[in-house]
């Protein structure tokens, strides 16, 4: 995908004028059910971003910064079907890891674990 904003803030970014930030962008996405009760899904994703501007205001350049920032997310969720007698209808047990590598940072990295129960 290729996405360009024309930003144009005269109050916040006087100084820069209007400027111009591209993003172009390759994903991949892949949803694997790996029994009938456990899902896997994956998406990678590579962005390369580029603007007129000499340096990005902060705000933008937190989520937008100049250069080529990979992503990983993966996503796991196994659903455990239990007795209708007991009361507890299903229990989903669901993880998640994400990585993230914006230009001139450190990785930042997430896992997440979600037990659910239904009655």
């Amino acid at each position: 995908s290729y996405n360009r904003s024309v930003i144009a803030e005269p109050f916040y970014y006087a100084n820069l004028g209007i400027f111009l930030l591209d993003k172009e962008q390759i994903t991949l996405e892949r949803n694997w059910e790996i029994t009938k009760a456990t899902n896997l899904n994956t998406n990678i994703s590579l962005s390369r971003r580029t603007t007129n501007a000499t340096q990005l205001p902060y705000d933008i350049n937190l989520f937008e910064p100049k250069g080529i920032t990979p992503e990983i997310k993966l996503n796991i969720d196994r659903i455990f079907e239990t007795s209708a007698t007991s009361g507890l209808n299903q229990i989903i047990l669901s993880g998640s890891y994400s990585f993230i590598k914006y230009p001139s940072r450190t990785v930042e990295q997430n896992f997440s674990l979600k037990l659910q129960a239904n009655f």
